[in-house]
């Protein structure tokens, strides 16, 4: 019965903060009705050049959580075809790398530049996470 009700909780979750990958414009100036859903392959996805691409809920409220959904960091590996390294900018969103793209050095320091210069009450840490597709697992690395 544990396993029916961990599948419940995940759908629950789901259908009140379904997770939505997005860009720098809508992080700013908010989600469209049509944002695209984590489970989709989005133009986002499909352009990312290296630079990052956001992921938050679909309402924002504490969608930095999303990254630790369950399936969230195996799907965008998946369509990022790498594995990843992730941080969180607030309590809003958290930022998704590709690992062969991205040195978790150049992470840590755009956060404590972030930290220092822009300031912000809800800024979490300047840790770096890191999703290895083989294993399918989290861990901290800086």
């Amino acid at each position: 019965m544990l396993l029916e009700e961990r599948k419940e909780r995940k759908r629950n979750t789901y259908r009140l903060f379904p997770p939505r990958i997005v860009d720098v414009y809508s992080l700013c100036f908010g989600l469209s009705e049509d944002q695209e859903f984590i489970h989709m392959v989005p133009e986002i996805v499909k352009n990312n050049q290296g630079h990052g691409i956001f992921i938050t809920t679909v309402n924002y409220v504490n969608g930095a959580i999303a990254a630790f959904m369950p399936g969230v960091m195996e799907k965008l590996s998946e369509l990022l075809k790498s594995d990843l390294y992730f941080s969180f900018l607030n309590t809003e969103a958290a930022v998704i790398h590709k690992s062969n793209l991205v040195s978790q050095e150049v992470i840590q320091d755009a956060l404590r530049f972030q930290n220092y210069n822009c300031g912000s009450e809800d800024f979490f840490s300047e840790k770096v996470y890191f999703y290895s597709r083989e294993r399918d697992r989290i861990e901290v690395i800086g």
